[in-house]
């Protein structure tokens, strides 16, 4: 009588590797045509991510490229040729590093020079494109709130101030957000508005250079 060999852990795992080999395969076969899309959608899907890098690596070089020749071209003096360049970077290269610091220096520039739809056009372009940068934002919405505040519409100032402080809500310049935006909720007639932000600054900023105008202002609103 034949003596039935024994077989070892090793050939059983090497028995269940080529079954299972096998199954996939034999699945796969099947199955071609799905397994064949989903590869191609794969292969689609990082070409596209290789793609977008590429776009915004060779952008981000244009817009530099770009920030640099204004940089020279304001050196030489051709003002007006620095402003279109800085243009060009704010609303085609929105979301590079060289559209941010156009962005800024265009509503910085306009404000200054009382161009004021202008600096709104910029000072909302920051909002919209760079949120992300509470610290940029807070000046953005002050700056807004700023035109505003000249143009005499007290409303639309007291809120732009009120969303700086929503931005950045401890830092060193907050209460002076706050107290602007107090005293244009009153100048809007808004008085529990601008009694909510003069107490915020007696309440959390007592020890702050506004602190005591913001307590004469709210005292002058019960009169």
């Amino acid at each position: 009588m034949k003596v039935q060999k024994r077989i070892s852990k090793k050939q059983i795992k090497g028995d269940r590797l080529v079954s299972t080999t096998f199954k996939a395969t034999e699945y796969i076969q099947k199955n071609q045509t799905p397994f064949i899309v989903g590869s191609v959608v794969l292969i689609i899907i990082l070409a596209l991510v290789l793609l977008l890098r590429t776009s915004a690596n060779r952008k981000n070089d244009e817009a530099s490229a770009i920030l640099s020749r204004g940089e020279l071209t304001a050196a030489s003096g051709n003002v007006g040729q620095y402003v279109a360049d800085l243009r060009t970077l704010a609303d085609d290269y929105q979301g590079t590093p060289a559209g941010k610091v156009a962005a800024v220096r265009l509503a910085s520039n306009y404000f200054y020079q009382k161009q004021y739809d202008d600096a709104k056009r910029y000072f909302q372009l920051i909002l919209d494109h760079y949120a992300d940068d509470n610290l940029l934002s807070a000046g953005a919405s002050a700056g807004l709130g700023a035109v505003y505040e000249l143009q005499g519409q007290y409303l639309d100032a007291a809120k732009s101030y009120r969303r700086a402080v929503e931005f950045t809500p401890d830092e060193i310049w907050t209460p002076d957000y706050l107290l602007k935006a107090g005293q244009n909720f009153a100048k809007a007639g808004d008085k529990v508005s601008a009694e909510e932000a003069f107490g915020e600054i007696e309440k959390k900023f007592a020890n702050s250079a506004d602190a005591s105008t913001a307590r004469r202002a709210l005292a002058a609103l019960k009169y």
